[in-house]
């Protein structure tokens, strides 16, 4: 397997830039001054987003101490009726202790730990490399484009964190409560009987074929690197 940074290397820069600037645009401009003509903002956009990769790419990646692996992987959903890729992120201990590995976010991750993490070399994931790669910058900037202005904002919320675990943020409501206090007022009509039954089905069948793709990931992957050699670099 690659490093996320060896994959980054190894795409069209190009081919890149404009699919993330394609998907995440509106995100990218609003990052900008309101006053700057919207030309002038995609001229900025496409120039941070071309800088922040070459800040990527220049990185000392990070590698763990304890040999467990971040590996980013790919799993069939459905969404809107038809299938697409899910790209996610685990760990190479959830992979070998569990059947139904947890997924990880990594918005506040350090970037020269996520451009260690691993790219899985699944057929599905390799087929989908430029669009795992796009989701894996979004992520990574969510906080910011500069490492500095990242920083701070993750110091932020850590700290914002820390200061949360002495307060009651275990207190239960109702949905009753919760949408008063929340300002919800309205909603629309109910559901018919017939129409929560279908829904809970569509709802079910969604989430069993998810699920279903997700294991199946993790039957090959276990196939391909064995606990006891898992030959991860080959």
């Amino acid at each position: 397997m690659k490093t996320v940074q060896e994959v980054l290397k190894s795409l069209d820069e190009k081919d890149i830039i404009n699919t993330y600037l394609y998907r995440y645009s509106a995100s990218s401009i609003e990052d900008f001054p309101e006053e700057k003509p919207i030309d002038e903002a995609k001229t900025i956009a496409r120039e941070t987003i071309t800088e922040f990769i070459h800040e990527l790419k220049e990185i000392t990646p990070k590698f763990p101490e304890n040999k467990n692996y971040g590996i980013f992987y790919s799993y069939w959903v459905l969404h809107n009726g038809l299938k697409e890729p899910n790209f996610e992120l685990t760990f190479l201990n959830e992979i070998y202790q569990k059947d139904n590995p947890q997924n990880y976010g990594y918005e506040l991750t350090n970037r020269d730990e996520i451009m260690g993490y691993l790219v899985s070399d699944d057929g599905l994931t390799q087929y989908y490399l430029e669009d795992l790669i796009v989701d894996i910058l979004y992520n990574a900037s969510f906080w910011g484009y500069d490492n500095e202005t990242f920083k701070k904002e993750q110091e932020r919320i850590f700290q914002e964190l820390k200061e949360s675990e002495d307060e009651d943020l275990g207190k239960s409501m109702t949905l009753e409560e919760f949408e008063k206090e929340m300002g919800i007022a309205s909603h629309p009509p109910k559901l018919t009987k017939t129409e929560k039954e279908l829904e809970d089905k569509a709802s079910r069948a969604n989430y069993q074929f998810s699920e279903y793709s997700k294991r199946l990931y993790v039957s090959k992957f276990l196939d391909k690197h064995p606990k006891n050699n898992p030959n991860l670099f080959a």
